[in-house]
């Protein structure tokens, strides 16, 4: 039944807009929620880990605050944490919960390799002091990919794990995650990426936390209606269509491909702080926007 979930179809992942002095642009910032909220996405996201790594944990709080602020209650706001101190992934939990967030979603620590006892205590000390539903963040990139079995352990030990955020992109393991969660029980599984969104969707997903949706939020919205609808073949095009905008976007470095074309369709992105690119070239934007307009999308 729809009506018990928290997240489910097309969620946005906001990306931090930068000013010329590597400041965050509050005022694009409102802009890019409103956006979304006047496209209908269904719920939105914070810090994931593109912007964790650029931005401060006070930075973060201060934009789980704006967004609550801005929202109002509309949709659902999960927030990300990524760090690797379990006091500070509990500093900001805390003060998520504080601001009004509706979910939060931690990451595994990274960089390092740390055994499977260490991520068990890590999440376990996570996810007993959380007031608010808890989603596991599963990231390869930080090097301590959860083992599924470790996650059957976290949710089957804790009844606040409401769900998981995949962004491993590996079918047999999403398999392998979700075959183990118990019979009955309601979890949501959400796609971190959207290059899996109709794969994750079809073992028993719910949605996606989309970067795409951040400037084309109704393609995101109808592939995971249509799925969810039951219109299977409409759902397959659409994610070979978000594929094909994936691919044009990629034309620039990281998320500079998205910028260029926020400004384009109504949502300026601003700049990305260092060391990130901050804007992409002219060439690279003339690329990206003459492959998105060639495939239909501007």
């Amino acid at each position: 039944m729809a009506e018990k979930y928290l997240f489910r179809g097309a969620i946005t992942e906001l990306i931090a807009p930068m000013d010329a002095n590597e400041n965050i642009d509050y005022e694009l910032f409102g802009k890019q929620i409103r956006f979304q909220l006047e496209h209908g996405i269904r719920g939105l996201f914070l810090s994931g880990l593109t912007e964790c790594m650029v931005t401060s944990l006070e930075e973060q709080i201060e934009m789980m605050r704006y967004t609550v602020r801005e929202v109002n209650g509309c949709v659902p706001i999960m927030g990300s944490i990524c760090t690797n101190r379990p006091q500070d992934a509990l500093m900001v939990m805390k003060a998520y919960e504080e601001c009004g967030a509706d979910a939060v979603a931690v990451v595994q620590p990274h960089t390092f390799t740390f055994g499977e006892p260490a991520m068990y205590d890590f999440y376990t000390e996570m996810i007993r002091e959380s007031t608010i539903p808890f989603y596991i963040y599963n990231a390869p990139q930080t090097s301590n990919t959860l083992s599924p079995e470790l996650v059957h352990r976290l949710v089957r030990e804790n009844e606040n794990v409401l769900g998981y955020k995949d962004s491993t992109i590996d079918i047999m393991h999403l398999q392998a995650v979700m075959g183990g969660i118990e019979k009955g029980r309601h979890f949501e599984v959400l796609g971190g990426s959207d290059a899996s969104t109709y794969a994750l969707m079809a073992m028993g997903g719910c949605g996606v936390i989309s970067w795409v949706s951040v400037i084309f939020p109704q393609l995101i919205i109808d592939l995971c209606d249509s799925f969810l609808n039951g219109e299977i073949e409409t759902a397959r095009q659409l994610m070979f269509r978000v594929n094909e905008v994936r691919s044009a976007l990629r034309q620039a470095p990281m998320d500079t491909g998205y910028r260029a074309v926020g400004e384009i369709v109504g949502c300026p992105l601003g700049y990305a702080r260092r060391p990130m690119t901050p804007q992409a070239t002219e060439q690279q934007k003339e690329a990206v926007i003459s492959r998105l307009k060639e495939i239909g999308m501007l």
